[in-house]
């Protein structure tokens, strides 16, 4: 008797183990090309929606015509949902961890995602990273053509993330606004962007 409640016991011990440790590890939707960490979305509600949001978030950055070399270094960037109430924003990248997303707070029609990872490609993939010299002295110039308090001037970070969705995805409802408007204001830096991202052939 006591040795089969002992082996009883020692069967539900692994059993639980088991189911914890099938429990801990996160999720992972894949979505063309793209692996995303789901670690808190199953506990939010509705999913399906939270789901349908991400997707829609990386068809954005799919559509907007990367090159392999740019798509390959986004596509090596961590994606994960955090815990709700983590941070208030839809999404912030973090240079340690990758790009954190708030499934919950997602707009589908914005190009959200698309700002973090150009903030990870700035860091990680651009000469010297968040310190490279060309983004900087664009972003000293940009100073005196774009409103003050205008976002993309808070640094020279979300200068590039700001400009950059611009170039890539269109229109945004805050400065630089447009293509026009930033070829308009910063000829040389939309040449520039040009060059990173089309071989030097400027976007219409």
């Amino acid at each position: 008797m006591a040795l089969t409640r002992f082996t009883l016991f020692v069967a539900l011990s692994l059993n639980l183990a088991f189911t914890r440790s099938a429990l801990a590890d996160p999720l992972v939707l894949t979505y063309h090309g793209w692996n995303v960490v789901l670690t808190h979305v199953w506990e939010q509600k509705p999913k399906q929606t939270m789901i349908d949001a991400i997707e829609r978030q990386l068809d954005i950055v799919d559509h907007v015509g990367l090159k392999p070399d740019i798509l390959q270094c986004m596509r090596a960037i961590r994606i994960v949902t955090s815990s709700p109430g983590y941070h208030s924003s839809p999404a912030h990248y973090k240079p340690s961890s990758g790009v954190d997303i708030h499934a919950g707070l997602l707009d589908p029609h914005k190009p959200i995602i698309l700002h973090e990872l150009l903030h990870a490609l700035h860091d990680r993939c651009l000469r010297d990273g968040f310190n490279n010299q060309d983004i900087k002295n664009f972003f000293e110039s940009g100073k005196a053509e774009w409103p003050a308090g205008s976002y993309l001037l808070t640094n020279n970070r979300e200068f590039f993330a700001v400009t950059a969705s611009v170039y890539l995805s269109g229109n945004i409802p805050r400065p630089p606004y447009s293509r026009a408007e930033l070829h308009s204001k910063q000829p040389l830096y939309y040449q520039w962007l040009a060059k990173l991202f089309d071989n030097g052939h400027p976007r219409s």
